[in-house]
């Protein structure tokens, strides 16, 4: 069959100038936008700096050791203070990700219905939030074992390495198996939410069987998949230098207002609102079945 990319995303963008603009009503903007910004939408990714890495001194690689030493002599004290404050940030985070699975219903319910709403949506897809929840935490514990038995071995050697250099062969080593094991968890994060998700609404089905209605449709539309992923990454990146430019054009002044939470989120619905509808456009191409959208129709506006 022949999957278009311009259409949908013409269709997504007439959705969202319907949704939002005629008429435009703050309760609207203030509605969805919650559910855009529970659901993660708008969220501030992670940062680092790199100030690259150069063989240590010999000093340098005595205070290492010195560090390890201290640790062993204190290990008792070090896990009477550093357990209860894992545990305490760990349950904030399995709470927050709770909440932010109830976004995701929450702000796909908006976008296919064409409307703000929350208590009814909330209600009515409670457990297949709960699904979709204890799903990703379950990936998200997997991603994280197969990352930390990679890492550690590197920190273990680095650490008792002579002079504590790290391990320059066994770094070559890990970094092919680090970016695989991250470009599949981004594969995997990228079509959960943009189509495991709309068919557990769809079809009310829990996370596991959703995925396998989607792999079937993934086996039978490779190409297409791999297409959509390789745009949604272009998306991302255009948008992100554009808003990149507007803050520097603005001396970083525009920034501010972006980085407030639920108030960056609503400045910028239009473009979460039409990446919602896009990725329930892409996917109503492969037949009724894949149809999420309510009356609303842009067709007969």
């Amino acid at each position: 069959m022949n999957v278009e990319f311009i259409a949908p995303f013409e269709r997504a963008w007439q959705r969202m100038v319907r949704m939002l603009f005629r008429p435009f009503r703050l309760k609207t903007w203030l509605t969805v936008g919650f559910g855009a910004w529970l659901s993660g939408a708008g969220g501030c990714g992670s940062s680092f700096s790199y100030r690259g890495w150069s063989p240590p001194s010999r000093g340098g690689g005595e205070g290492i050791q010195g560090v390890g030493r201290w640790l062993e002599a204190h290990l008792w004290l070090v896990l009477a203070v550093v357990v209860p404050v894992v545990v305490v940030v760990l349950v904030i985070a399995v709470v927050w990700l709770w909440l932010r699975a109830r976004g995701w219903f929450l702000f796909l319910d908006n976008v296919a219905q064409g409307r703000g709403a929350i208590a009814a949506p909330w209600q009515r897809n409670g457990g297949l939030a709960n699904s979709a929840f204890l799903w990703y935490l379950g990936f998200g514990l997997v991603t994280l074992v197969a990352m930390s038995l990679l890492v550690l071995p590197f920190a273990l050697a680095t650490a008792y390495s002579e002079g504590g250099a790290p391990p320059i062969g066994l770094l070559l080593a890990i970094v092919p198996m680090a970016v695989l094991i991250a470009v599949v968890a981004g594969c995997v994060n990228l079509y959960f939410f943009n189509f495991v998700i709309p068919i557990m609404y769809r079809e009310h089905l829990r996370a596991v069987p959703a995925w396998g209605r989607f792999l079937h449709l993934l086996g039978s539309n490779l190409g297409s998949f791999i297409l959509y992923a390789l745009v949604s990454i272009a998306v991302a990146v255009g948008f992100g230098l554009s808003v990149l430019f507007v803050g520097l054009l603005t001396c970083c002044i525009a920034f501010i207002p972006l980085l407030i939470p639920f108030v960056g989120t609503v400045l910028l619905l239009p473009a979460w609102v039409t990446w919602r509808a896009f990725s329930l456009e892409f996917i109503r191409q492969f037949g009724p079945d894949y149809d999420l959208f309510a009356p609303l129709d842009v067709a007969s506006a």
